[in-house]
Parts: structure tokens; C-alpha cells; sequence
């Protein structure tokens, strides 16, 4: 059953990661490593935000 929970999470990660790094590339005039560090940094907070709100909603 966790593994099923662990699965969900990182796939929640993957899809948020993605729209993070789309939002970021469609803003004009950065160089592509601030977007990468945006979109890094965005995935990071997302991730957390997600994970906790998996936990509190499962326990």
C-alpha cells in the first residue's frame, strides 16, 4: 500500500514540475538558467506543498 502512495506522489511531482517548467519557459527576456533555477526552485516549493498535503489527507 505505501509503495502505491510513494508512486502517486512522485508522479504528482512530475506533473507539477512540468507546468512549472512550461510557465517559466513562456516568460520572455530571462536567460534559460534563471529559467531553470525558477523552475527548479517552483518544482522544490510545489513538491513540498504536495507531499504534505498527501500526508495530512492519508493519516
Amino acid at each position: 500500500m505505501s509503495e502505491v502512495i510513494v508512486f502517486k506522489i512522485i508522479l504528482l511531482h512530475l506533473v507539477a514540475g512540468m507546468i512549472v517548467c512550461l510557465l517559466g519557459m513562456m516568460r520572455v527576456g530571462d536567460t534559460i538558467i534563471q529559467k531553470c533555477l525558477r523552475g527548479i526552485i517552483g518544482m522544490v516549493i510545489i513538491s513540498m506543498i504536495t507531499s504534505l498535503g498527501y500526508v495530512l489527507i492519508n493519516v
